[in-house]
């Protein structure tokens, strides 16, 4: 375990806006910065981050938290491997403390899943060692690299490695160093076959790893050096529980820095583009590693840059795919531009041909608008055949309805009536229909969902949360105001009286101990509240709860900084108005946050009894129950000065 010394001073070093900068584009605004929430879909960015208090919050989901809270929630981490992370970044010492080595709670955090990256790193570490160190890799797999034209940097920047040709070479290495066959298989590098039994599954296949942000191994692309052509040329990791294809893109974990300070990014089908572009000197380029772009790339993309360029095959798959992302990055307000390969061209061929400003200029001076590719493409094809020129118009018109920016929009139906010879009318009305059509599908969408869809029966592409997103609390902060402020007071001054003359701590143990919380963060702070009182007659600081390692616990506390308001000392001068310190009204607002919880709580009750009554047979103790709570609520409502209109 990490000792607590270290623990502080990962926490004094790591400065938030570095941290999250690195994940999304912030934008400065006074002693703020601004940027796109990464854990839910949003237009207007509404993610802040504050330096001076060391923490983010999003105002449209409600997530917040520190450093290590964003590392935890973005990238999946374990409390002490976001500690970790971020000490790996600021080069700090980690000092282990190994007196919690036998608490069972340190040996709980060695999780499936972390036992999972282990193997993948050791996984990565295997074939890159074959590829450079193993007299067959380098004969076969470096070779191979090297006739491809790849320079040894490019080779070590990617991390690329070689899988021996035998059956099992990878799974008695790992089985030696302790990871076992159900690991091997639930990290999808090997498989089990009844006759043979366990075989890995990249043999004799060069190895292109997939990075998650973080810098760790995901999975792998295996490309084969064979020519029989009953054996795939590629093969890539199966789903597992870290590698999730349609949620990754290929270099990105290398490309970011480059995206994020050109605002820009070129996005191309295979790995070697990626890795040939970056070697010609075009470092800002990612792969959607050969499947159709999702919305989970496409939004993955928006958080680093606002415009994509497309630069795909020349032939007519190529094409295809390209066609098909057009409406996929519009959707998410990306401006959009394609580049058009020459027939039996493609980036990586471009890339061994050119290199430098002069790939960077002939990428500039071809690309076309995005509506310039879709007509000089589809109307070339259509000729003058009426229908095929109208099925034509439908695609155009059907991916500026994607276009989110209604000036932008406007342009493009002006333009394309210019171009297409047809009334600004007749464009914006199709425009208009296929605009209709999109909002009805995302409607059913939401609508399956609500139903208890499975996934499955769902649309592929329909828009959802990041992972991480779902570990913030399923309830906004807004729509437990009573619970979030108790608590907020107990934590800013637990000491002083409560109603009954104790400290509010012992008042709030005694009465709120059997309450059912509609944020279970609370229920937990005001047990740990409560326990660290029994024990050090003290109750935690707002630091301490902010660097907390649960993430709800870190979130709940970190928004109550936002209400840390203070009176202007020239108030009172400058307007002849004095106005009280708040923390001079903590007794009252104590007792209104608590009497208006209790009415909150009375309410869901009596609710809930109305209910039951409905189907009790035997109704004469739930109607005297009703009326208790009923008097019970009017008298609440009379000290909270509450009008009852029910």
């Amino acid at each position: 375990m990490i000792s607590r010394q270290t623990i502080d001073r990962i926490l004094d070093t790591a400065r938030i806006e570095e941290v999250v900068g690195d994940y999304v584009t912030l934008k400065k605004r006074g002693g703020n910065y601004l940027g796109l929430c990464p854990f839910h879909n949003e237009k207007s960015p509404s993610f802040t981050v504050t330096p001076s208090k060391g923490i983010y919050k999003c105002f449209g989901c409600g997530v917040a938290g520190n450093a290590v809270g964003f590392l935890m929630a973005h990238d999946q981490l374990t409390y002490p491997d976001a500690l970790r992370q971020l000490a790996m970044r600021y080069q700090i010492e980690v000092e282990e403390d190994h007196r919690a080595g036998d608490d069972p709670r340190f040996q709980a955090e060695k999780s499936q899943r972390d036992r999972l990256w282990d193997l993948m790193t050791f996984a990565h570490q295997y074939y890159q060692k074959m590829l450079w160190d193993h007299p067959r890799g380098v004969a076969v797999g470096l070779s191979y690299f090297r006739e491809r034209g790849l320079t040894d940097e490019s080779i070590r920047h990617y991390g690329l490695g070689y899988s021996l040709e035998e059956s099992d070479a990878l799974a008695r290495m790992a089985s030696d160093s302790g990871f076992t066959t159900e690991e091997l298989e639930l990290a999808g590098l090997c498989s089990t076959h009844e006759s043979r039994g366990l075989y890995d599954r990249f043999r004799g296949r060069v190895l292109f790893p997939i990075y998650h942000l973080n810098g760790k191994v995901l999975g792998f692309g295996g490309r084969t050096l064979k020519t029989d052509r009953k054996e795939a040329k590629y093969i890539n990791s199966p789903e597992t529980p870290l590698y999730r294809k349609s949620e990754t893109l290929f270099g990105l974990h290398q490309a970011r820095k480059a995206m994020t300070q050109n605002n820009h990014a070129y996005l191309v089908e295979g790995y070697m583009d990626v890795i040939s572009l970056y070697q010609a000197g075009v470092p800002h380029v990612v792969a959607s590693s050969g499947t159709a772009l999702t919305q989970e790339q496409a939004r993955l993309l928006k958080r680093f840059v606002s415009e994509v360029t497309l630069i795909y095959d020349g032939d007519s798959a190529g094409i295809k795919a390209a066609l098909r992302g057009i409406d996929l990055l519009l959707e998410n307000e990306l401006n959009l531009r394609v580049v058009a390969l020459p027939p039996n061209e493609d980036p990586d061929s471009l890339a061994q041909r050119m290199q430098g400003s002069d790939l960077t200029e002939w990428l500039k001076s071809n690309s076309q608008d995005f509506m310039d590719f879709q007509q000089n493409l589809l109307l070339k094809e259509a000729g003058q055949d009426p229908i095929l020129r109208s099925q034509a118009l439908q695609v155009v018109a059907a991916s500026i309805a994607c276009v989110r920016d209604p000036l932008l929009q406007a342009t493009y139906v002006q333009r394309l009536a210019q171009d297409a010879g047809l009334p600004a009318q007749a464009v914006q009305e199709a425009v208009t229909r296929h605009t209709h059509q999109r909002a009805k599908q995302s409607l059913e969408q939401r609508s399956a969902q609500r139903d208890g869809h499975s996934p499955a029966e769902i649309p592929a592409d329909r828009p959802s949360l990041p992972e991480a997103a779902h570990q913030a609390p399923t309830q906004g902060l807004n729509d437990i105001p009573q619970e979030s402020e108790i608590l907020r007071i107990l934590v800013q001054s637990g000491t002083m009286e409560g109603l009954d003359g104790r400290p509010m701590v012992e008042f709030l143990a005694d009465t709120l101990h059997e309450l059912q919380w509609d944020h279970p963060a609370c229920g937990q702070l005001l047990e740990e509240c409560v326990h660290r009182w029994q024990t050090d007659r003290r109750l935690p600081d707002i630091k301490e709860l902010v660097q907390h390692p649960d993430p709800s616990i870190a979130s709940l506390t970190s928004s109550w900084l936002d209400k840390d308001h203070r009176v202007s000392p020239n108030w009172d001068r400058m307007h002849d108005i004095p106005v009280r310190d708040p923390s001079e009204n903590l007794s009252r607002e104590f007792e209104e946050a608590f009497h208006r919880l209790l009415h909150k709580k009375v309410l869901q009750l009596h609710r809930t009894k109305i209910q039951e009554l409905k189907e009790s047979p035997e109704p004469e103790a739930l109607l005297h129950q009703i009326r208790e709570l009923k008097e019970t609520e009017t008298m609440l409502a009379k000290k909270l000065g509450m009008v009852i209109t029910h």
